[in-house]
């Protein structure tokens, strides 16, 4: 979509749905790596599973950064889907008004 909208075929807020889309899923990405790395840490610290203990995991500074983490990420996740689908006003005409500059310096040059 990067290169239709460089030749000017490509919608911008379409390109702009590829882009969250793929911020989207980039985020998303990031939960099961997050799990792989608390059972990770959870079988070195203690030899058992979570789930294996009644899932009571003392939140060490490791997991309480990795919580964190997990909250940015899923955070970041449902912005970026948000956006894709209902677009405010304001996000759109940003898009819109980017494209405009954009264009106008493509013309000049």
């Amino acid at each position: 979509m990067r290169k239709r909208l460089a030749l000017g075929t490509g919608d911008p807020v379409v390109a702009n749905r590829f882009g969250l889309w793929a911020i989207w899923t980039g985020a998303m990405t990031f939960l099961p790596v997050s799990g792989l790395v608390t059972r990770t840490l959870a079988l070195v610290r203690g030899g058992t599973e979570p789930w294996e203990t009644g899932g009571a995991i003392a939140m060490t500074p490791a997991l309480t950064v990795l919580a964190a983490l997990i909250f940015l990420f899923v955070s970041i996740a449902g912005s970026a889907l948000w956006l894709s689908f209902f677009p405010t006003r304001g996000h759109l005409a940003r898009i819109e008004a980017r494209s405009r500059r954009q264009g106008a310096g493509e013309v000049a040059a």
